[in-house]
């Protein structure tokens, strides 16, 4: 986990073990997902899409609070237990198992990278999924994680007055959007590059 000789919050490079297996949601939650929790007043309203659209591209302008409201519903309605991943779990899903890619030029929707979109979000999965098949792990748009925020690895004590985002976005550029970027942030921020995706704890 981490990259040495890059920004100090994502290092050092270290091992970690995941003790517990998980499946990760293949995409980010997409407003039509969203409108479902709505639907029945678990999740709010979101007022903003920037006149992008809806559908099937990802829900913005949701705070930490909101992703976790909607991870309770879905545990609620499915009967799984559905939560944010935590950091170390996310960055596992987004290297892919593959050696670790230098930016997302090319592969993920940020700024000048090059595709199909320049300055806004993409429905879902217009990019070729990774090694896990798991699409947009890399730009689009921010994802809130569980884990509370430390400035660097070596750091023991956490942060909860923050928590961790990962993944870059449509608006950062090629080297935010790599699976080692880390981006501390207030629970209630709001934006319009921030989303989530769900992970789903498994026996």
């Amino acid at each position: 986990m981490g990259r040495n000789g890059a920004r100090k919050n994502e290092a050092p490079a270290h091992q970690v073990t995941i003790t517990k297996p998980f499946a990760i949601a293949k995409h980010e939650v997409t407003f039509d997902q969203w409108a479902a929790c709505v639907q029945v007043k678990a999740c709010r309203s979101l007022e903003k899409d920037r006149g992008w659209g809806r559908g099937k591209r990802p829900v913005i302008y949701v705070d930490w609070h909101d992703a976790v409201a909607y991870t309770k519903w879905l545990s609620a309605k499915t009967g799984k237990p559905y939560r944010l991943p935590r950091e170390e779990e996310w960055e596992f899903a987004a290297r892919g198992g593959k050696p670790l890619p230098k930016s997302g030029a090319g592969i993920a929707n940020c700024h000048k990278c090059g595709g199909k979109a320049e300055r806004n979000t993409l429905p879902v999965g217009q990019f070729p999924g990774n090694g896990h098949g798991l699409l947009d792990m890399l730009g689009n748009v921010m994802e809130w994680t569980a884990s509370c925020w430390r400035p660097n690895y070596g750091t023991r004590k956490a942060d909860c007055k923050k928590r961790v985002r990962r993944g870059g976005s449509w608006y950062f550029n090629r080297a935010v959007s790599t699976p080692t970027y880390r981006y501390g942030a207030r629970p209630d921020h709001k934006g319009y590059d921030i989303g989530f995706r769900v992970l789903r704890e498994m026996p």
